[in-house]
């Protein structure tokens, strides 16, 4: 039920600021408000809203209407920011002489509790999404609800602009004094108000003071060396342009952990905000993995400048920078971050402004400079508000928008502490957030168990709910000892006279590749190819590629497949690394490549073919034999080769045929070149299982109007792609030519992806893996827009573990490193032992059981049904149209060239941009 169905009867504010009282101060705005402005005329609405300071109180007892009236309008003629309003630029602000206070009325007397309830709840909500115009103003707002003649629900609202947290408690203050005095019919003995202008004056003239300069230094010194960049875990991928939408999370700390955390303080000689501080400054660092970060802590310049009753925007927020090595414990933090934020608190007369612009810190639209995390304390808030005859309680109301990515605010006394987690939702899941409340509950309760135990050894998670691998009973029985080419024999037997390939216009039977193949294996034999040595391919997309795949693996040899649009040195290096026999080519690319393989050109084997065996032989290896080896970029300047078994690529494919699944009856349409290791899955998923891979050309595969037409004119009921090449193909205009079922993978498939194919097709599948791990590991299928966010669950046989980076199993919700066991593994790189233990470890399990496991680089969490999320990577890895780039590869290359010194290679926008 909404407030207007409740039909109560509001009692409409109509005022006119300028109809009115006479401007007596027209004030310079100080730089706090500027920045304000600023924001609030950049991000329009919501960020106005992000600014809304609210409270409440319930308050019980025989309370009278017009005395409370009467002091909210004492109140705000009392104080110069309550009467004010800003120029159409936001330089100025302007004061009123005096201003009409009107209280938004409304009796819900007549409503049942619950109802009172709801709409009050409606009614905080919807107040929060009122923003406040600053020129027009006013710029506070005040509702009272009658709930009985015994109890009443008074909000009060300003913008942050001229009242800060500290301003609300003087609000509270001043209000109760003038209530009391009002219902006993007398006049308050206040002392007048500081004024705001007086110190906005002060505020000025300090900034050409030596202390400012001294202030200013101090400042700078903390972040001489650098400013570290504090990246907290996201759920959701950052948008480009910083939104604001937020929700709040609160929870209690109980009077023992309370008074628990002040003794341990005080035998640190710590105040109790330093000790929270403290802790929560160790929390983000864990949470983040980032032992060096910037937590901003709000401080009140009424304090700090000796004005305790004043009412206006005097907030300045402070970037605390701290760290902590291996051997610290919490007690000698403490010791040490006494001193260093009591002088941060002595020089918090700098603005932030003024520091980011000292630093030359950019401005990125997407985030907040240099603070995304922000730790407040409002503990006494009603101090030394007293309502004669009433009793109440206080709340601090949620904000719907928030500036900061997350917001953390200790609210209440030190004897009933509330933390709030205020939160961007467009970056964090409500599950995140609880799961950060828990695990810092669970380290304060380490400090004091412990206080004098070593940080580093302290884990912020909750040991009750780790699960070392929620996936790990989805062991399959397959036939370990089959090899790719027998299981597409066993199709050629199923499926003689169903259509293999389809390319061009002409169809190639099963019987027709199958026979191929059997007699490109004995000519490759022939020519004096062993199981086990290296096969090169390097041929234009056709069947008959497919059928030179097939005749390796048949031979018993290991497949090297090479794009020949590769560069030159690129293709060299890798015929030289893999040690390669033969070079499976065509006459078109004679002489391209320098190599001590012999080459075997398909024009010539096209002639000698019918001479030789076209039937079925018995493999000369089994499923543990390598069946590939395939490259990818690597960090030194060389790529590095990727072996793979037959064992593994058969349990992939016969996971893969169950789920997503494919039947006889489908048509793939394959459009990645062999070079990348996702081609496996296009080329022999149909293959075993007597569907049709639609093969396009060289020109298709690249053109998405191409690819449309094709699956148009084929009938294509499924096709894999990275996100990039998806949208091309939704670029080519037409939105029908798509298939039934979409796989998607290679990279991030991001929410606006899922969103404009998820109409488009019957099912869309998330796709997640290593080249190291056999093509995919984890597999999801996207329902829902948010699901792209997803990578799923592991396939057969295979193991992923979510580790800190103790090797320390995480819970649901945490994000760590990403690892992957099972039967998908690859031996590791070809000639490079060293890089391969480091990256191929050997891992003991809890329960004593050890297994080589890879470390993906990738990051990720748990999510509680036991999904996993991808978050990002770890190192400085990229993928680009679902290829492994590494940086450093191409930066060495440049670095080689004689003329170039230094070099940096970055992505942006889907390209490589080298500088």
């Amino acid at each position: 039920m909404n407030n207007e169905e409740m039909n109560i009867d509001l009692q409409p504010v109509e005022y006119d600021p300028f109809g009115g009282p006479e401007i007596t101060k027209v004030i310079p705005a100080i730089e706090p408000q500027l920045e304000i402005w600023t924001a609030c005329h950049i991000g329009g609405a919501d960020a106005s809203r992000a600014y809304i300071e609210s409270v409440s109180m319930r308050m019980t007892g025989a309370f009278n209407r017009q005395a409370i009236e009467r002091a909210l309008k004492a109140v705000v003629n009392r104080h110069e920011s309550l009467r004010s309003v800003f120029s159409t630029d936001g330089t100025d602000m302007l004061v009123y002489a005096e201003i009409d206070a009107n209280i938004q009325y409304g009796d819900l007397s007549a409503l049942v509790p619950q109802e009172q309830n709801e709409y009050i709840d409606n009614f905080i909500k919807e107040n929060g999404l009122l923003p406040f115009d600053l020129v027009a103003g006013p710029l506070f707002r005040c509702s009272l609800f009658e709930l009985s003649h015994s109890e009443c629900y008074l909000t009060f609202s300003a913008h942050h602009i001229i009242c800060d947290g500290w301003s609300l408690g003087i609000i509270l203050q001043d209000l109760s004094r003038y209530y009391n005095a009002f219902i006993s019919g007398g006049i308050p003995e206040i002392p007048a108000a500081p004024s705001f202008s007086s110190y906005a004056d002060a505020q000025r003239e300090f900034i050409g003071s030596i202390e400012y300069a001294h202030t200013e230094k101090y400042w700078l010194s903390q972040y001489e060396d650098s400013v570290p960049a504090v990246e907290m875990p996201l759920d959701f991928p950052r948008p480009v342009i910083r939104t604001y939408k937020s929700t709040r999370v609160d929870y209690a700390l109980d009077v023992p952990t309370v008074l628990a955390l002040k003794a341990i303080g005080i035998k640190a000689g710590c105040s109790f905000a330093t000790t929270l501080i403290s802790a929560f400054e160790i929390f983000i660092q864990k949470l983040t993995k980032q032992h060096d970060i910037v937590l901003a802590i709000p401080a009140a310049g009424q304090s700090a400048t000796g004005n305790t009753g004043l009412v206006g925007h005097c907030v300045n927020l402070l970037p605390f920078r701290s760290s902590y090595n291996g051997t610290t414990t919490f007690t000698g933090y403490l010791k040490d971050r006494k001193s260093r934020i009591l002088d941060s608190y002595e020089y918090q007369q700098l603005t932030f402004g003024t520091l980011l612009k000292k630093l030359n810190i950019p401005r990125d639209p997407s985030r907040v400079p240099m603070v995304p995390v922000v730790f407040n304390i409002d503990m006494g808030l009603d101090n030394g508000v007293a309502f004669s005859g009433l009793e109440y309680k206080l709340n601090y109301n949620p904000r719907q928008y928030e500036t900061f990515e997350l917001f953390l605010n200790v609210s209440g006394s030190e004897k009933e502490l509330v933390f709030e987690w205020s939160y961007n939702c467009r970056l964090f899941t409500e599950l995140s957030i609880e799961a950060m409340m828990s695990d810092f509950k669970a380290l304060l309760s380490f400090f004091i168990q412990q206080p004098d135990l070593k940080i580093a050894d302290i884990p912020v998670f909750r040991q009750d709910e780790i699960k070392v691998n929620p996936t790990e009973n989805n062991t399959v029985e397959y036939p370990k000892e089959k090899t790719i080419h027998e299981l597409i024999q066993d199709s050629a037997e199923l499926y003689p006279d169903n259509t293999a390939v389809f390319f061009n216009g002409q169809s190639f039977s099963y019987k027709n590749i199958n026979q191929t193949a059997n007699q490109l294996a004995v000519l490759l034999q022939i020519n004096g190819v062993k199981p086990g040595e290296v096969v090169a391919i390097a041929l234009e997309r056709s069947p008959e590629m497919v059928m030179a795949l097939l005749a390796v693996l048949k031979a018993g040899a290991v497949y090297l497949p090479l794009d020949p649009a590769y560069p030159k040195e690129r293709v060299e290096y890798m015929l030289e690394d893999a040690k390669a026999k033969v070079l499976l080519t065509s006459k078109k690319f004679e002489g391209s490549f320098t190599t001590s393989a012999t080459s075997l050109y398909m024009e010539d084997a096209r002639i000698r073919l019918p001479r030789y065996s076209f039937e079925n032989a018995v493999s000369p290896v089994k499923g543990n034999a390598l069946a590939y080896i395939i490259y990818t970029s690597g960090s030194t300047g060389k790529p590095k080769g990727v072996q793979i078994e037959h064992s593994s690529v058969v349990n992939l494919l016969l996971s893969m045929q169950n789920k997503p699944g494919i039947t006889a009856a489908d048509r793939l349409l394959a459009i990645t070149t062999i070079a990348f290791d996702i081609a496996g899955l296009e080329l022999y998923l149909p293959l075993i299982t007597g569907a049709c891979v639609v093969l396009a050309d060289t020109d298709a595969a690249k053109d998405g109007r191409l690819l449309a037409a094709l699956v148009k004119s084929e009938g294509v009921t499924i096709m894999q792609a990275t996100p990039s090449m998806w949208r091309i193909m939704l670029e080519s205009g037409d939105y029908n030519a798509l298939p039934a079922k979409i796989l998607c993978g290679g990279e991030p498939m991001g929410v606006d992806l899922a969103a404009r194919l998820l109409p488009r097709c019957q099912s869309l599948w998330n796709l997640y893996g290593p080249t190291e791990t056999t093509i995919w590991s984890t597999v999801k299928q996207v329902v829902m827009d948010n699901d792209a966010l997803l990578i799923g669950k592991p396939i057969n046989n295979t193991r992923i573990y979510i580790y800190d980076e103790l090797l320390q199993a995480l819970p649901a919700g945490e994000t760590g490193d990403i690892f992957i066991g099972g039967d998908g593994l690859s031996r590791g790189y070809v000639g490079k032992p060293d890089i391969t233990a480091l990256v191929f470890t050997e891992h003991t399990l809890p329960d004593g059981t050890k297994e080589k496991i890879y470390r993906t680089g990738d990051t990720g969490k748990w999510t509680p049904d036991g999904d996993i999320q991808y978050i990002g990577r770890s190192d400085n890895q990229l993928k680009i149209r679902g290829f492994r780039i590494e940086p450093g590869e191409i930066e060495n290359l440049l670095l080689s060239q004689e003329d170039i010194s230094e070099a940096a290679v970055v992505a942006k926008d889907n390209r490589l941009l080298a500088f």
